[in-house]
Order: structure tokens, then C-alpha cells, then sequence
């Protein structure tokens, strides 16, 4: 019997899935979310959207600021708008999709079985695989920019507890530029190797912070070594979204997968 469920970052639907027109942006993202069904052959799934101001505006008031020079009348409001009607997405005020997947992939009591997509590095490299599969990142991609036939849709991705907790603290130092968070200016990945070079991942944190206060001084380093944490760390237990928010997924959604969880489309099999 197939118990496979796919935890779905559903955000990268709306946003990769934008073209000139509603209808060929409707098409697009019809297309890959069957592909991704297909190749995760899951029987359930859960989506999950981003809407609304978030905690880390609060937290960290430049955070994914400078999208908004880029941002032009598009469809992704009804895009997401159809991904909630047709396909029972759900969002949770104050946090992001891939706050969601994060919690709901990391306290499913299935791991076996269970499936993390999306197109986030923040969460296939920052969330360990816990299943022999890995990770599927539902993106598109040309291997070949001059073959159309090279065309890859989706793939799948290994990540080990040990390096997701490397890039986290790596991220912590270089920052994240697609969310326009700095880290410690000027210290970019190959400081981070070098820093994190020691073996024992419990030194990270500590390391890290005496990073931060060498560069800000003692007052300003711990602060801005908390606000970058908070920024860059999803919210994978109970108590990051009591911190946070003020309210549990497990409460908001009534503590069932049952009510979140829907049968992937018969049309498919």
C-alpha cells in the first residue's frame, strides 16, 4: 500500500510559474505540479503558501526589501489564490511556507515516507532527508542552455543532519542575498569554511557569535548575531513558533495531518 506523502513549499509554484498571460501561467503551473505528483509518485500531499506580512519583517526590517524594486503587476496573488481553491494549499499568519514544511516535515511520524519538496535551498540543504529518496526539488532546468531537449524537471537531493546544520551556520556568517540578509559584512563562504573547519558542530554557534562580537564589538555583535538567527532559522518546533508568533501549527490546524493532508488526484494513476 502507498503511504508516500509530499510535504510541498508551494510558493515556488506562483513565482516560477508566471508568463505573459493568467492562462499560460495557469498552464505552467498545472504542468509542473502534475510532474512533480508523477515523479514523487505520492499518494497524499500538503501544500503550503506564504501570504501576509511575516515575523522576520519585525525581526529584520530589510528583509527581502529590495525584491519590491523588482516586483511588477503579475498573477501570483491568483495563482496562490487557485492553489488554495483547487489544491487545499495552506498558509499560517506571521510565517512562511517554508516555516510549515520545515515543522510538518520534521514532526510527521512517518519520516519513511514522507517527502520535502520545494525550490528553497533554505530548505533542502538547512532540513536533513530523513527518507532513502531525499529531498525533490520540483524546478526546472536546462543542462544544456543551447539544447531545448536537455530540459531537466525536478530532481532529487540528499541532505545529511551534519550538513544541514554546516550550511545554517555558514548562512549565519555569508548571509542569504536572495532575502537581502547580510551576515557579517564582509565575511563571505570562504571565511565560513575556514571558521567552521573545526570538527565539533557544537563549537559552531559559539564560534559564530565570537565572530559577530569581533566584528560589531560585544552589545551590537549580540544583537545583530540574534536578529541574523532569527531571520535565517525556520521555525521547526512548538517552541520557535510560541517565540515567534505566539501560536503552534499544531493548535492552528487542530493537530492533524488528517485536516491538511489531501489524496493526490486519481486522474493521475
Amino acid at each position: 500500500m502507498n503511504k508516500k506523502l509530499i510535504i510541498v513549499d508551494a510558493d515556488g509554484f506562483a513565482y516560477h510559474s508566471l508568463r505573459e498571460t493568467l492562462e499560460e501561467s495557469l498552464q505552467a503551473m498545472e504542468e509542473k505540479i502534475q510532474n512533480m505528483f508523477q515523479k514523487t509518485q505520492a499518494a497524499h500531499y500538503t501544500m503550503c503558501i506564504s501570504k501576509g506580512n511575516y515575523f522576520r519583517n519585525e525581526v529584520y526590517p530589510v528583509y527581502k526589501e529590495f525584491r519590491k524594486k523588482y516586483r511588477i503587476q503579475s498573477w501570483v496573488k491568483t495563482l496562490k489564490a487557485v492553489l488554495e481553491e483547487k489544491y487545499n494549499a495552506i498558509w499560517m499568519k506571521g510565517v512562511e511556507a517554508d516555516d510549515l514544511c520545515a515543522y510538518l516535515y520534521l514532526t510527521t511520524k512517518d519520516k519513511e515516507n514522507t517527502i520535502l519538496c520545494s525550490p528553497d535551498k533554505d530548505l533542502l540543504t538547512n532540513i536533513p532527508s530523513l527518507n532513502i529518496e531525499g529531498h525533490f526539488n520540483y524546478s526546472y532546468t536546462l543542462v544544456d542552455k543551447e539544447n531545448p531537449d536537455s530540459l531537466v524537471r525536478g530532481w532529487w537531493i540528499s541532505t545529511s543532519a551534519e550538513e544541514a546544520n554546516y550550511n545554517f551556520w555558514v548562512s549565519m556568517i555569508a548571509g542569504d542575498t536572495s532575502d537581502g540578509i547580510s551576515g557579517i559584512p564582509k565575511k563571505g563562504p570562504k571565511f565560513a569554511e575556514k571558521l567552521l573547519s573545526e570538527e565539533d558542530y557544537h563549537k559552531y554557534p559559539s564560534l559564530v557569535l565570537d565572530a559577530y562580537i569581533t566584528h560589531y564589538g560585544l552589545s551590537q555583535g549580540i544583537f545583530e548575531f540574534q536578529k541574523t538567527y532569527r531571520a535565517l532559522w525556520l521555525l521547526v518546533t512548538e517552541d520557535d513558533y510560541i517565540r515567534e508568533v505566539g501560536i503552534t501549527p499544531a493548535t492552528h490546524f487542530e493537530n492533524t495531518y488528517e485536516t491538511i493532508s489531501h489524496p493526490t488526484p486519481q486522474s493521475l494513476w
